[in-house]
């Protein structure tokens, strides 16, 4: 997983929400609520994980395909001190990149467009980045804390549901989760933005050019700086101004 991936899985559990709501009104009691809100959450995991892994659909580049990446790959991966990933190319117009390690080896898918428009040190940082995820297990520490702040979620869901819903009424009380799904979702935002920052250090100390990958991040932006808040990746504008304080005055 990249981290920007579990965005989709928060976003399938909103629109699960709202198409329980109905549900919900029909069932007695706090316990109907979390058995639905629970499902809900099984659901919108199942669909968060499959998204996750679309883009390692496709075949898996070879020496014969891709054998610069290969061995750019190979590289970083020794520098890292990790087995060298699987790698895939997605044939797409968008620039982007993603890791997933799922208990064997770690797997990473670059688009076209990304090894078009990069020069072969850019890439290295973007792998780079990329195994600074693996490494550090993000998929399962970002995969814990989203388990964990929607199972806390959904334990305050029927309290705050049972709590209101005599007071005002069954719709204004559902109105009231909002900002606690909401809540749950910022922190798990917040929480991948850290992860991304400690990838790029990390990746600048295993290529041993911070520029590169600032180079890198300016490249392919195109215009677009992204924003905190609800977004799984800082603003590339950050990103870069953080590695050039680390660069130092030579970049």
């Amino acid at each position: 997983m990249t981290p920007s991936r579990l965005i989709a899985a928060l976003a399938s559990a909103a629109a699960l929400l709202l198409a329980t709501a109905f549900a919900l009104a029909a069932l007695p009691g706090a316990l109907g609520a979390a058995a639905t809100l629970g499902l809900a959450l099984l659901a919108a995991m199942a669909l968060g994980q499959r998204r996750m892994a679309a883009p390692f659909d496709g075949p898996e580049a070879d020496r014969r395909s891709a054998p610069q990446l290969l061995r750019i790959a190979a590289a970083i991966a020794a520098q890292a001190g990790v087995p060298a990933p699987r790698l895939y190319i997605v044939e797409s117009a968008a620039i982007s990149a993603c890791a997933l390690a799922d208990g064997t080896a770690a797997r990473i898918a670059v688009s076209r467009a990304l090894l078009q428009r990069l020069r072969p040190e850019e890439l290295a940082a973007v792998l780079a980045h990329e195994l600074a995820h693996v490494r550090a297990r993000d998929s399962r520490r970002l995969g814990i804390s989203a388990l964990l702040l929607g199972a806390g979620s959904l334990a305050v869901a029927p309290l705050l549901l049972a709590l209101a819903a005599p007071e005002y009424g069954f719709l204004p009380a559902l109105a009231l989760l909002l900002p606690l799904f909401l809540g749950a979702a910022w922190a798990q935002m917040a929480l991948c933005r850290a992860r991304e920052f400690r990838a790029d250090a990390v990746a600048a100390a295993l290529c041993g050019h911070p520029h590169w990958i600032a180079v890198a991040l300016d490249r392919v932006r195109d215009g677009d700086d992204g924003r905190a808040g609800f977004s799984s990746h800082p603003p590339v504008r950050e990103r870069i101004t953080r590695l050039h304080v680390m660069a130092g005055p030579w970049l």
